[in-house]
Parts: structure tokens; sequence; C-alpha cells
């Protein structure tokens, strides 16, 4: 009887190990989503803001010409209507703004998709390998892929649609979301980030 308690024990301290071991490591993960958000957020606020905000008003182009399948200048998007909580690949997301047809490499501010290694090493999956046409949960995108889009949308987080005070005066919303195909998207990493003029 002792062995049988001492055997019941010794397997739900186990379960606790693994539970805990999986924990470690989807918070290392987040850690790394993160480094990708913050590359994308710094090259965001190395951009001519007026490229951004005459997007987000619908009148200008993307600030990269890439091909994809660019969102929509989301400029009757309901602030009431969170852009987290939309599905991959819906509206108001599209690529990342940023990615050409051809990527760097080293530069993790610009790319779509991505593999994190067990070592933490982040690399960007080359434009030749998965173009940044693909969406993000595409067949062939592989589960354990990350995959990163952006939401350009006008005004405040707080504020109605358009111009918010002074004539002239305009704001948007850059959203950036990184996820993981084959993951749920609670555990999606989301920033935002106010852009003004």
């Amino acid at each position: 009887m002792a062995l049988a308690i001492l055997l019941v024990a010794a397997v739900g301290a186990l379960g606790g190990l693994l539970a805990a071991s999986k924990d470690l490591k989807t918070g290392q993960l987040h850690l790394y989503q993160s480094v990708l958000v913050e590359a994308t957020v710094q090259r965001m606020r190395l951009t001519d803001k007026k490229v951004l905000l005459d997007y987000a008003y619908g009148q200008g182009t993307y600030p990269v010409a890439n091909g994809t399948n660019n969102p929509a200048a989301a400029v009757n998007w309901s602030m009431a209507t969170d852009p987290a909580a939309q599905a991959v690949d819906a509206a108001p997301w599209g690529a990342d703004p940023w990615t050409a047809t051809t990527t760097d490499a080293l530069d993790l501010s610009t790319g779509k998709f991505f593999h994190i290694n067990p070592d933490g090493e982040i690399s960007s999956i080359p434009v030749a390998t998965l173009p940044v046409t693909t969406p993000c949960n595409d067949a062939t995108v592989l589960d354990g892929t990350f995959c990163r889009e952006v939401a350009i949308i006008p005004s405040s987080p707080s504020a109605a649609p358009g111009p918010i005070t002074t004539a002239g005066f305009r704001t948007a919303t850059v959203w950036i979301r990184v996820s993981q195909k084959g993951t749920s998207l609670t555990r999606a990493i989301v920033a935002r980030e106010v852009v003004a003029q």
C-alpha cells in the first residue's frame, strides 16, 4: 500500500515537472516573439510618418511595394472591435509593410515568416521559400512557424476614426502581431504604437 502511494506521488511529481517544462519553453518563445515585435516597432519608428498616415487615411500607398495582399487602409475599421481578437489573415491584418520581395536574413525587422531554434536563434525564412504573399495559415506554412502581421488603422486606440482635433492633425495606430502556426492566438504577442502628425 505504501509503495502504491509513493508511485502515485512520483507520477504526480513527474506530471508537474513536465507541465513546468512546457510552461518554461512557452515563456522563452514569448520572449523571442517579443524580439520580432520590437524589431518591427523600431523599424516603424524610423519610417516617414507621413507615408504611414497617408496610407492609413487612404491617401497613399503602402510603405514598401512588395506585391503582397496588403491590407486595405482600414479607414472604416471600428475601434470598438479589437484587432488583436481577429483571426490570422483576417481584416485588418496584412503582410508586414516593411517586407520587400527580398529580405535580409540578418535583419529581424523585415520578413514575414520565422523559425525559432531551440537554442534561441531566430532565423527569417527566405522569400524564395515562403513568399510574403503567402497567408500565415496557408497549408504550405509548417506548424511551429512564426508569422508577423501588421495592421495600420486611422485614429488612436481610444478615439473615433478620422482627424482628432486641429485641422490637418492625424493619428493612426500601427498594430503588430507575431503568432505561431498551430497554437492559439491567445499565445500571440501583440503590440501597438500610435503615430501622430
